[in-house]
């Protein structure tokens, strides 16, 4: 929360997502930040020095948790408005234990409803 946006951009710069999970020091879900608010915060050069990760985070976001079907995974990445979500356990402490692309979701959605499994079509006769 205390990360300043400098750590914040190398964070996300380190990896391969466009938002990250804050967490507390358990994992404990607190909210999200997008590459959107980091990008938008840098471009303020007077106020970089004053910006913190809870300045940028967003805490409204509907996490997705690890048994939620297919089709509510994608209403969430609709509803949140952003391309990656943490998933949290079943715990009510909601701790991170991952996170998931949309274009991840929405590629195996899309394979299931048409019955394409290991990238083959599974109705296709040999």
């Amino acid at each position: 929360l205390g990360d300043d946006l400098g750590t914040v951009i190398d964070r996300l710069g380190s990896t391969p997502y466009t938002a990250l999970p804050v967490t507390t020091g358990d994992g404990h879900l607190l909210g999200v930040i997008s590459l959107e608010q980091v990008h938008l915060a840098s471009r303020l050069p007077n106020l970089q020095p004053l910006v913190l990760a809870t300045d940028l985070m967003r805490n409204d976001v509907v996490p997705l948790h690890a048994g939620d079907p297919l089709d509510y995974a994608l209403e969430l990445f609709v509803e949140n408005n952003l391309l990656e979500l943490p998933v949290v356990d079943e715990s009510p402490r909601q701790r991170v234990i991952g996170i998931v692309k949309r274009v991840d979701v929405s590629g195996t959605y899309l394979r299931h409803v048409h019955g394409i499994k290991d990238g083959r079509n599974a109705t296709a006769s040999a």
